[in-house]
């Protein structure tokens, strides 16, 4: 016993002396990243349609105008967006020259991510360099510091989604209702910042209850956390009802439904997909509606919503497109272009009509190719030990694994579109690190077990 004792003893001091030391170097890899893209921090945000949005919801909002935008000249009431980020943004203050201090603090949540990741594998699997691993993962992604370096909501977003699956109770936890209200509240946060996780609480709660071994406590931890979520994700929806007379919580949901998911599963033979969402854009007289006027948005909204669900309908076949368009690119994607656009390098894409044997031999051994060959590959490892680490957990009946897995699932489905690049990726790290850990701890118990045969 005592000797058991001495070696968990050990293997905890070192998982925590090595947590420290690559908690320091991606501390200062994070600090180099801000000095590199300093200069361009603030003009690539400005360039991107959403970060112009959430700026000046920030500034009408510190101004005492309320949540509005101006449209056509017109300021009003916003129902497109949602309110935590600009919220955050508001807190560092007015104007364009405030935008490098969030920034920072963005940089110093993905280091906050990667500590709950660690906390999260920790606490499901034990002290162990396994859980280290996890905290790298997330720490060191290149997307995830690259869009920690954009006005956009990723990092945020990736805070409080990472937040509620830590806090979710495990069997056993200490005060698991407490913990059931904060994941609860983690999660109407994370909806309030991205609409997209909406429906993943309802599915994730209901996989998690029936495969818990104690399901009636499981239950009673589920529905203090749904109150919660509810209570806060709500309180939107009743201010978008009082503006609009409907209860939703974004119109942006008609717009992603309809020009990003729906045109591509409706997309008549011979047609391009623009050609097709300009005639869609007429179909519905979307210029005919002013989205200042939030009726008026509200009533646009549900036109793209049923149109979006008539295409998919008629064409049931085609459902799966979105997700085979977007997939690789959600996953795989090198995010080349927004990484060089902080770094002020300008690119072009390959012209493979264009590119001679010369030309095609030195892009094959340029710098370019091998950031892009070992981005493809590390995002490839990452994935294929996570997926590993989920059947694992499944085939050992682990109920925690549920929650990750099915995280993993449902992010990849909603996130993959016509629209779908390495910014998506960004919220499916953690998930990705956690179950990579699993696998990373079964591997060393097999080789501990091998190693002790011999």
């Amino acid at each position: 016993m005592y000797t058991r004792q001495a070696v968990e003893g050990r293997v905890v001091m070192r998982s925590e002396r090595t947590l420290w030391m690559v908690a320091i170097a991606a501390l200062a890899a994070h600090a180099l990243f801000i000095a590199l893209t300093y200069s361009h921090a603030i003009p690539t945000s400005q360039d991107h349609y959403d970060a112009r949005q959430y700026r000046e919801l920030a500034d009408s909002i510190l101004a005492g105008d309320g949540f509005q935008l101006v449209r056509k000249g017109v300021k009003g009431p916003d129902l497109d967006r949602t309110p935590v980020y600009p919220l955050f943004v508001a807190i560092f203050g007015a104007g364009w020259e405030r935008v490098p201090v969030v920034i920072f603090a963005q940089h110093l949540l993905v280091l906050a991510t990667a500590y709950l990741t660690w906390r999260w594998a920790r606490d499901r699997l034990g002290p162990s360099l396994a859980a280290v691993a996890a905290f790298a993962i997330v720490a060191f992604d290149l997307t995830t510091m690259t869009y920690a370096s954009y006005l956009l909501t990723e990092t945020l977003f990736t805070f409080f989604l990472t937040a509620a699956f830590f806090l979710w109770p495990a069997e056993g936890v200490a005060r698991p209702n407490v913990r059931a209200a904060l994941s609860g509240a983690a999660w109407g946060l994370a909806t309030l910042a991205r609409p997209i996780t909406l429906y993943l609480a309802p599915v994730a709660i209901v996989l998690s209850v029936v495969a818990a071994l104690r399901r009636r406590e499981a239950f009673s931890h589920a529905l203090v956390a749904v109150v919660v979520g509810v209570l806060i994700v709500g309180s939107w929806m009743v201010r978008n009802q009082e503006q609009c007379g409907h209860a939703l919580l974004s119109t942006i949901e008609g717009e992603n439904l309809l020009y990003y998911r729906a045109a591509l599963v409706g997309l008549p033979p011979g047609k391009g997909v623009d050609e097709f969402r300009k005639e869609l854009r007429v179909e519905t007289a979307e210029g005919s509606y002013d989205r200042a006027d939030p009726h008026q948005a509200a009533m646009l909204d549900e036109v793209k919503k049923q149109k979006a669900i008539h295409l998919m309908l008629e064409n049931p076949l085609r459902l799966h497109t979105p997700l085979v368009l977007g997939f690789p690119r959600l996953l795989f994607s090198p995010n080349r272009s927004y990484f060089y656009k902080l770094l002020g390098i300008d690119h072009a894409e390959w012209n493979l009509d264009e590119i001679g044997t010369q030309s095609f031999t030195s892009k094959i051994f340029s710098v370019e190719t091998l950031y892009l060959g070992a981005s493809v590959l590390y995002q490839t490892i990452v994935l294929l030990l996570a997926l590993v680490g989920a059947a694992i957990g499944i085939r050992r009946r682990e109920p925690w694994v549920v929650v990750p897995a099915v995280a993993l699932a449902y992010l990849i489905v909603v996130s993959s579109g016509l629209e779908t690049h390495a910014r998506f990726r960004v919220p499916l790290v953690p998930v990705l690190a956690v179950l990579a850990a699993r696998a990373l701890v079964a591997a060393t118990e097999r080789f501990g077990s091998h190693e002790a045969r011999r």
